[in-house]
């Protein structure tokens, strides 16, 4: 488990004001724009990002994922907001995470 404490403080300041997030995953040359709702560490003890993907690369479904935040690339905070209420799927204390540092609501 690797930790970035600049990567982290960008996703908390993300998550907090509902700004969209970038990133290249799994060393895809793609781009993937999600919705992030929940930092912390998953069951399997790394760092990780519970976001709705808005898109991604082609083939990928825009719906709920869980990423490893080992795997991501390049991330970057967008100016765009979200509304987190279009997204009633999401349930606080995510049962996947078994430390969740910063979540929405």
């Amino acid at each position: 488990m690797k930790s970035n404490s600049a990567l982290h403080l960008n996703l908390h300041h993300a998550i907090s004001q509902q700004l969209l997030v970038a990133f290249r995953y799994n060393d895809q040359d793609d781009w993937r724009v999600v919705e992030p709702f929940c930092l912390g560490l998953s069951s399997a003890n790394n760092w990780s990002l519970r976001a709705f993907q808005r898109s991604g690369p082609s083939g990928s479904k825009t719906d709920w994922k869980l990423f490893n935040l080992d795997k991501a690339q390049d991330l970057r905070v967008l100016s765009q907001q979200f509304s987190a209420d279009l997204r009633k799927k999401y349930r606080i204390g995510d049962k996947q995470m078994q430390t969740i540092f910063r979540q929405l609501y």
